[in-house]
This record gives structure tokens, sequence and C-alpha cells, in this order.
């Protein structure tokens, strides 16, 4: 039987307004990770192979629209990393739709 992989992604974006200036968001100071501090939004997303093309661009503009309520458009690949907990970190950036 072909074993399909599997990898959680965190997703975020560097998110512009009309004024050149960026989204922060602060976080929860019951959060596990990073309690009270400032953070640019984003998420983790599961990938499995089988996900669309544009799969990470959805998945990025639905967690920022989950975390701060906004729509985000004209994504564009930033950077990308592997955190020491073994996740790879994706990043946007992205206009305010």
């Amino acid at each position: 039987m072909h074993k399909k992989y599997f990898f959680k992604v965190v997703l975020v974006a560097v998110i512009f307004n009309e004024k050149k200036e960026i989204l922060l968001a602060k976080r929860h100071r019951n959060e596990t990770v990073l309690p009270g501090y400032w953070t640019i939004p984003g998420g983790k997303a599961e990938f499995d192979g089988n996900n669309s093309q544009d799969f990470l661009e959805k998945e990025v503009q639905r967690e920022v629209l989950e975390e701060v309520g906004i729509k985000i458009k004209d994504l564009e690949y930033l950077d990308s990393h592997i955190h020491k907990s073994g996740k790879l970190n994706i990043c946007f950036t992205a206009k305010i739709s």
C-alpha cells in the first residue's frame, strides 16, 4: 500500500495597507506560544499532497480572516524556513482587500 505524506505548515502574511503600514496582531495573554507578543497574522494548515495548487494562498487568506477579520489579496511568496520544532514556516506579503 502506498503511504501518503502529511505535514503541517505555519502560514503568515505581512499585510500592507495603502500607506505601506504593516498590520500587527497582539497574541492573547493566555496563548501557550508567545503570550502577549505582537506578531504578523496567520496560522497552521495541514498538507497531505492532495491539496490544490493554490492551497497555501487559500489557507493563509482563511487564517488571516479567522485571526484578524480582514480579507487579503495580491499574495506573494516572501520566505520560508524550518522552525526548530520541525514545522515549515511560510511567509507571504499581501494587501488588504
